[in-house]
């Protein structure tokens, strides 16, 4: 979804109680990204969501941690965040 639905999208959760566990945010804009992650991880709080996981992504990493990171989420509630770094200019 564009930053400009993500509100409307953390309305509706925060009337059903249901957010998506598995958040991967990508972008151009640094600032929008952090406010994205901000209001995503205010509305877990909101929700119950007590833990978090951050996965620092590359090229050379190994994706399926994103997979196993997902699965983990039916346990308990868990925000997972994964960061990809940008390749050197």
């Amino acid at each position: 979804m564009k930053a400009d639905q993500l509100q409307g999208y953390l309305a509706r959760s925060a009337k059903d109680g249901r957010l998506d566990p598995f958040w991967l945010l990508t972008g151009s804009d640094a600032f929008l990204a952090v406010e994205a992650g901000d209001a995503i991880r205010a509305e877990a709080r909101r929700q119950g969501y007590t833990d978090r996981q951050v996965l620092d992504m590359n090229a050379s990493a190994d994706w399926s941690r994103l997979t196993m990171a997902r699965s983990s989420t039916c346990v308990s509630p868990r925000g997972i965040r994964a960061r990809t770094a940008r390749p050197p200019s």
